[in-house]
C-alpha cells in the first residue's frame, strides 16, 4: 500500500508519540512498582521484627508467671497466709530469723 510521504510521516510520526507515552507510562509504572515492593519489603521486615518482640515479651511474660507461680506454693507450703501477700500488705519478720539480734 502506497501512501502519500506527507500521510506517511504524519503516521510514522503518530507511532513514534505513541510509542514515547507508551514507554513513559512504562517507565512510570514499573518505577511505582518497584517503591511498592521496596516499601511492602520494609514493612515485612518491620512486621518480623515486632513479632519477635512479642514473642521475646512472652516468653519473659510466662516466666515471670511460673515464677510467682513457684513462690506462691512455696509460700504456701511453709503456712505463710498468702493473703497478706497478695492484699500488699508486708509480712512482720521476726528478726531471729533473719540472724539479727539487737543485743
Amino acid at each position: 500500500m502506497f501512501l502519500p510521504l506527507a500521510i506517511q510521516s504524519s503516521y510514522n510520526l503518530t507511532s513514534v508519540v505513541t510509542l514515547v507515552c507508551d514507554t513513559q507510562e512504562r517507565e512510570k509504572v514499573n518505577k511505582l512498582s518497584a517503591q511498592l515492593q521496596q516499601q511492602h519489603s520494609e514493612l515485612q521486615a518491620m512486621l518480623n521484627e515486632e513479632i519477635q518482640k512479642s514473642k521475646s515479651l512472652q516468653m519473659e511474660l510466662d516466666a515471670k508467671e511460673s515464677e510467682i507461680e513457684y513462690l506462691t506454693q512455696k509460700v504456701t507450703l511453709n503456712g505463710v497466709d498468702t493473703s497478706s501477700i497478695h492484699s500488699g500488705n508486708e509480712l512482720e519478720l521476726d528478726d531471729s530469723l533473719l540472724g539479727l539480734s539487737c543485743s
